[in-house]
């Protein structure tokens, strides 16, 4: 089940089935689920009596990052395909100094080969695009994935990536949802996730065969407006049902509940100055985590990490202010 999201409709129905086999066992399995939200699927569920096993959120291999997008060094777009190219080339610091002349030459080649695949999350299908034809300007070879290509397109693209014959999806959410490809190297939000819960889902992606990856969002004043623009009106139609005093309305309460705290929690991620991992520990009320020192951007710079997050504190009031002096007819 989906945490920090608006539930499928249907699942909120599956506590019903426990008249039709009252002495059934079930299981609940999720991935993204605090222990508020666990609690409130046992509940839906009319689970009683509930044993919980629970692993740990840290994934040492996972190295989390945020990246302001007014305070780089180069164009947000090609400050990724040179992060994505980085990434994805094979190491160029191993050493040569036991390899034949001829292994030197095979070993320099292959630092210009690319190992490995990515995905970079955009929030609206237009914006796959454009990041897909971005990236392809930029010399790597890449795909947009949404639900306004036809079901053959968006297999044969899928297919593609799965074999590694392009590197690179520009995607909405919906994608890799039941997909287990191992070699993900990165996982890039070009725009920050709805909410935490869903943003650990689609970074947890990467990594999955152990090896170093890295997790990124890039994040602006405008991306957090957006958010919260988008959310705003998932929630006016939410308390349109929660007038009702029915089930329903008790159901859309909850609902609204679980996307304010996603969207706080997430843009505490984006602004917070602590480690990422915790951070997202935090979320998932996982108390075991600690701080990671060396895998995530504040961990490892926690002086430049703050002096960003600082500047773009500045810029945000700096606009408020401006916004408040100006006189609309």
């Amino acid at each position: 089940m989906r945490s920090g999201r608006q539930p499928i409709p249907d699942y909120l129905c599956l506590g019903s089935l426990r008249e039709v086999c009252p002495n059934v066992p079930w299981i609940a399995l999720t991935a993204t689920a605090n222990a508020k939200a666990q609690d409130d699927i046992a509940c839906q569920l009319k689970m009683k009596h509930v044993e919980s096993f629970k692993a740990g959120t840290y994934r040492n291999n996972l190295f989390y990052d945020v990246c302001m997008r007014d305070h780089l060094n180069k164009a947000p777009e090609n400050h990724m395909a040179s992060f994505i190219t980085k990434c994805l080339t094979i190491d160029a610091n191993t050493s040569t100094s036991n390899l034949t002349k001829g292994e030197k030459g095979e070993r320099e080649q292959n630092k210009k080969k690319m190992s490995g695949s990515a995905i970079v999350y955009c929030r609206s299908r237009n914006e796959c695009e454009q990041v897909a034809k971005m990236l392809a300007i930029a010399g790597i070879p890449a795909m947009a994935y949404h639900a306004g290509l036809r079901k053959d397109d968006r297999n044969s693209v899928q297919e593609k990536w799965m074999s590694n014959e392009i590197p690179v999806v520009a995607a909405t959410v919906a994608f890799g949802m039941g997909i287990d490809k191992a070699d993900v190297r990165c996982v890039i939000h070009w725009s920050p996730s709805q909410n935490l819960a869903g943003y650990y889902q689609e970074a947890g992606r990467a990594g999955r065969d152990g090896k170093r990856s890295y997790c990124r969002i890039y994040y602006s004043k405008q991306d957090k407006n957006a958010l919260n623009f988008l959310v705003s009106g998932e929630l006016a139609k939410l308390r349109e049902k929660a007038k009702k005093k029915t089930a329903e309305g008790a159901k859309a309460e909850m609902q609204i509940k679980a996307i304010q705290n996603g969207l706080v929690k997430m843009l505490e991620y984006c602004e917070g100055k602590t480690c990422r991992h915790v951070a997202i520990a935090s979320f998932f009320d996982d108390t075991d985590c600690r701080p990671c020192n060396t895998n995530c951007d504040y961990c490892q710079d926690p002086v430049k990490t703050s002096r960003n997050l600082e500047a773009f504190v500045v810029r945000v009031d700096r606009n408020l202010s401006v916004n408040r002096g100006k006189k609309y007819v």
